[in-house]
């Protein structure tokens, strides 16, 4: 008798358990309203066409879902969440709902239940972002649903600041240090041709030749000058020879000179002032050409980092819903039942268990 009163007495608690079970998810618990938007993340290097389909058929890059990835965990953050300052205002804790709604103040409360409202899902082989969130009214539910695509539109810009800033900032330093290449090779030259005097070595040289040259071809006429007069005069003695032979001295003893003044150390050096010269007008010209290349490469860093360029494509924008959303009513509500009866279940399995082991 008293396990047929024990036996009632449970199936009344239970019995009356769903009831209230029922009662709280479909009449006293505050409605729900859900807002959806789809985004997907592109750049300005993909020259496909933007059109739906192209998304249906996966196109999209790695890089881009990358992005996506690292969207969907920030937009769950605790910075996400800090800056929504409406969270107290549209979720506390209203009328003889006592569950519902933010009930505590400590921010890994806040932050759960930040999260219980937004519900992100990405497609893989799509690239589409599907953003769902709930509020207690449509305009708490669009409300949160815009700010997430405002923060997903920051997150994206922030992405091309970013890699603006490093691309640019190395472009830079790099046209920097060519350009200061140029400028100490420019420096160097000038000096070298200040300290000696020189505009162009090559110049020098050239006037140096065209000196002994001139020498050379005077002491060949003279020494012809001179065969001649040999052949006139009988005695060599004639003061014409005589003239003629210091002249050809003379014109021997300057070639000599300038020869050995072009090349010795205590002369013009024009040989290793030459070697110089040169070694110092190619290290400018190869610095110029360094600076020239690295102005070309920074206008293709620039153009590489247009063609980087994130943007949100916006596939379905959110609305003000106009139906409450049912599904958390029946999910909750047949989850507890479930467990309520896989307690019933294992409770009547130890209990056999026991009166077995006493038999």
């Amino acid at each position: 008798m008293n396990f047929l009163n024990k036996l009632k007495l449970e199936k009344k608690i239970g019995f009356i358990l769903l009831i209230s079970l029922f009662s709280y998810f479909f009449i006293i618990a505050r409605n729900k309203y859900e807002t959806v938007a789809q985004i997907s993340i592109k750049t300005s290097g993909d020259n496909r066409e933007l059109s739906f389909q192209s998304f249906l058929n996966g196109v999209s890059g790695s890089s881009s879902k990358e992005d996506s990835r690292f969207l969907k965990v920030y937009l769950n953050s605790l910075d996400s969440m800090l800056d929504y300052k409406d969270l107290k205002a549209d979720h506390r804790v209203k009328g003889i709902d006592i569950f519902s709604g933010l009930r505590s103040t400590k921010i890994e409360d806040e932050l759960k239940y930040f999260r219980s409202l937004i519900n992100i899902k990405l497609e893989e082989d799509s690239n589409i972002l599907t953003i769902k969130t709930l509020g207690f009214s449509p305009e708490s539910s669009a409300k949160l649903n815009n700010y997430l695509l405002k923060k997903a539109e920051s997150f994206v810009n922030n992405i091309n600041q970013e890699i603006n800033k490093k691309q640019l900032e190395f472009a830079s330093k790099e046209g920097k240090i060519a350009k200061q290449r140029v400028t100490e090779a420019s420096k160097t030259l000038q000096d070298f041709q200040d300290k000696n005097k020189l505009i162009d070595v090559n110049s020098e040289i050239n006037t140096s030749n065209q000196i002994i040259s001139k020498f050379e071809s005077e002491l060949a006429e003279k020494k012809v000058l001179l065969a001649i007069n040999k052949k006139r005069f009988v005695n060599q003695e004639e003061p014409e020879i005589l003239q003629l032979k210091n002249e050809i001295n003379e014109l021997e003893r300057s070639i000599l000179i300038e020869r050995e003044n072009s090349v010795s150390s205590e002369g013009k050096e024009l040989n290793k002032k030459l070697l110089f010269f040169t070694k110092l007008k190619n290290d400018l010209d190869f610095s110029n050409d360094l600076y020239q290349t690295t102005l070309t490469s920074i206008e293709n860093l620039r153009v590489s980092s247009i063609k980087q360029q994130r943007f949100i494509v916006f596939l379905s924008k959110p609305y003000l819903p106009e139906k409450q959303y049912l599904l958390w009513r029946f999910k909750n509500y047949f989850s507890f039942v479930f467990i309520i009866l896989v307690i019933s279940l294992l409770k009547s399995f130890f209990k056999k268990l026991i009166e077995s082991m006493e038999i």
